[in-house]
């Protein structure tokens, strides 16, 4: 019984440094949604400006995202070029991983807000993704990589909301690779075709 006991302690405790760590994550977490927020508010700069001015600053990229859906959660123009888009693409250069961080930020804000739906009931998190992905800001690579991501973006709440209200996006993403797969396909048969000539 003293062996249980030591054990019971021992675990409480380790209940008691999980949830310590958990609070100061979380309030890590506010802190840099809470100084990207300031950021977005001290900035006058837009478009090709901002891209530079964002290069010196290096802001949290996921921080960065619920912050300028936290402005308007109804609206996508944030992601063109000449507002925040461009500043977006500067800070992940191409970098599958700095783009899966702009999807967990637009996940996470979501979340945060209950998902809410325009008045036809479409998401306003897909209408993100797509917007994402049309202004060339977060690819269908990256798109895909939070899609069958089963570790970070699940830490991470409202990943499987997410997902149901972006299912048509993603068929719909899943639609143009089966056709670039069937091009592919044709395009090797003309070669062929051409070497036997």
């Amino acid at each position: 019984s003293r062996i249980a006991a030591k054990k019971k302690k021992k675990q409480q405790e380790q209940a008691q440094a999980d949830e310590e760590k958990k609070k100061a994550e979380a309030a890590a977490a506010a802190k840099k949604v809470e100084e990207a927020s300031s950021f977005i508010a001290a900035c006058t700069e837009r478009g090709d400006a901002l891209a530079q001015k964002v290069k010196e600053m290096s802001p949290d990229l996921r921080a960065l995202t619920k912050a300028l859906i936290s402005v308007k959660p109804d609206s996508i123009e944030w992601t063109k070029k000449n507002e925040y888009g461009a500043a977006l693409v500067a800070l992940h250069n191409n970098d599958i991983d700095k783009q899966f961080q702009i999807l967990l930020g637009v996940q996470d804000q979501y979340h945060s807000i209950g998902f809410p739906k325009d008045d036809k009931g479409q998401g306003y998190v897909q209408a993100c993704f797509k917007a994402l992905y049309l202004n060339e800001i977060v690819s269908d690579e990256g798109q895909q990589f939070w899609r069958n991501d089963e570790h970070l973006s699940e830490k991470v709440p409202g990943k499987v909301d997410a997902l149901v209200q972006c299912n048509a996006w993603f068929s719909f993403l899943d639609s143009l690779d089966e056709e670039d797969d069937e091009s592919d396909e044709e395009d090797n048969i003309d070669d062929e075709d051409d070497d036997e000539d």
